[in-house]
């Protein structure tokens, strides 16, 4: 019996944190990097955010974006300083992507802390709600 692929446990955990659901999207990570290490985590982070690209209108690969925080429920933005280190980074992660900008995607990915050993768990737990919470907001596609 051949185990479960690093794109089910990545659609496992976005599944459920876009149900909100608990400590499932953790337990998904946690098992995805139990079955496939960091490569498979690496993998699921680049799978989640090619999701959000590929259901955001108008957002293509090879884009450039300008980021913003903003409350969804307020349309309020946040000052630059008032963002949290985690989201910021997400977002920056995002934004690399979305622009095909390789190094500057694998320098965020290196800049992870790991002298604290929750810091990555809290970096890609950080993304995972970043996606989540914008795959909320985007308009739907027929």
């Amino acid at each position: 019996m051949t185990g479960r692929s690093v794109l089910d446990y990545a659609a496992d955990a976005l599944n459920a944190a876009l149900r909100s659901d608990g400590d499932a999207p953790v337990n998904a990570i946690s098992a995805l990097s139990q079955q496939h290490g960091g490569e498979g985590v690496g993998q699921a982070m680049v799978a989640w955010i090619d999701t959000l690209i590929a259901r955001t209108p108008g957002l293509a690969r090879g884009m450039r974006v300008r980021l913003v925080w903003e409350d969804f429920q307020t349309r309020q933005r946040s000052d630059i300083s008032d963002v949290d280190p985690v989201e910021m980074w997400a977002g920056q992660l995002i934004a690399a992507r979305v622009a095909d900008d390789r190094d500057t995607f694998r320098a965020l990915l290196q800049a992870i802390p790991c002298g604290d050993s929750d810091a990555p768990g809290s970096y890609v737990g950080g993304l995972l709600e970043a996606v989540a919470l914008n795959l909320e907001h985007v308009p739907r596609l027929p």
